[in-house]
């Protein structure tokens, strides 16, 4: 387990380019988030998150706990495992 904490703050359109004009050179990475939850939303509703993430063709399931937050910094517990291809294959389809 390990303790994640993120600084989140909304901007608007023209700080976002004017973010991505100024980092034009770093390298990008293409990620895709796969979140789950019931129907009822019963994860979210009780401060829990679970996704797989798919990012240069690898796998990774995480599970997240907690919901503490001071301002614009959230905290929370984050467990993670990597699986295969064909593990999210199979969790795709069931």
């Amino acid at each position: 387990m390990r303790r994640e904490r993120e600084f989140k703050s909304l901007i608007g359109a023209d700080r976002y380019a004017e973010i991505l004009a100024r980092h034009a050179a770093v390298r990008t990475i293409t990620q895709v988030n796969y979140y789950f939850d019931t129907v009822g939303a019963e994860l979210f509703g009780a401060g829990v998150s679970l996704r797989i993430r798919e990012k240069d063709g690898l796998y990774e399931l995480t599970f997240k706990t907690g919901k503490l937050k001071s301002g614009n910094v959230h905290l929370r517990n984050e467990y993670d495992q990597s699986i295969t291809a064909e593990d999210f294959s199979q969790f795709m389809s069931e």
